[in-house]
């Protein structure tokens, strides 16, 4: 299935009465002229043909084109899409940094212009890592995806000689090498944390 071109007209950051925090694209078809919407937090994207998350009388279902969790697809599986998502994708990175000082991500949705350091193919095991948070001080915090992290699982990221080293104790993975394009600062100590629910649990109809 070959990929939609998209033209995009509208970037929203958008929040329920219940304070969820959603990004959406408002975007047209260039071929067909339709006019959609991608919708989402950092767990997964609804492609909708309006949106419901400001017109309270739109009902979710009713405009539903696509679903999308995040954890259980990559840019290669949402077939079509894909263009709209991964702009969403940076839309909701960006949105996220800004406002909150971090964001969970897949690997898998990481942008390819994204230095990291790591090999993107360890960063991509699920074996090892659930997803990663990016902080906007330049730290990349890898998740294990053993949901009974403990004491044992914790990952340190320091800086030696201007290069960043880190290593986790369960000898899962190393880290090493600083990206060119983050500001390492001093002694930086991250502690694991539990890999989260499947996004799939969490639908975006289910406003409040």
């Amino acid at each position: 299935m070959s990929e939609k071109t998209f033209e995009y007209l509208e970037y929203v950051c958008a929040n329920t009465p219940a304070r969820q925090h959603y990004m959406l694209i408002q975007a047209r078809d260039t071929e067909s002229g339709e006019i959609v919407w991608a919708i989402g937090d950092d767990h997964v994207c609804a492609v909708t043909r309006a949106d419901f998350i400001r017109n309270r009388s739109v009902e979710y279902n009713d405009v539903l084109i696509r679903e999308f969790p995040y954890r259980d697809n990559t840019p290669e599986s949402v077939g079509e899409w894909k263009p709209l998502i991964l702009e969403l994708v940076k839309h909701t990175l960006d949105a996220y940094i800004n406002h909150e000082g971090f964001v969970h991500v897949y690997p898998q949705w990481l942008p390819e212009d994204l230095e990291t350091p790591m090999p993107r193919e360890l960063l991509l095991d699920r074996s090892k890592i659930d997803h990663v948070i990016l902080h906007d001080v330049g730290i990349i915090e890898a998740v294990p995806a053993s949901e009974k992290a403990g004491p044992s699982d914790v990952l340190y990221v320091h800086r030696r000689g201007g290069t960043a080293s880190a290593m986790s104790s369960r000898k899962s993975f190393w880290l090493t090498g600083a990206p060119r394009n983050i500001t390492w600062g001093p002694a930086v100590h991250i502690g694991c944390r539990q890999a989260r629910n499947s996004a799939a649990s969490r639908k975006l109809g289910k406003r409040k």
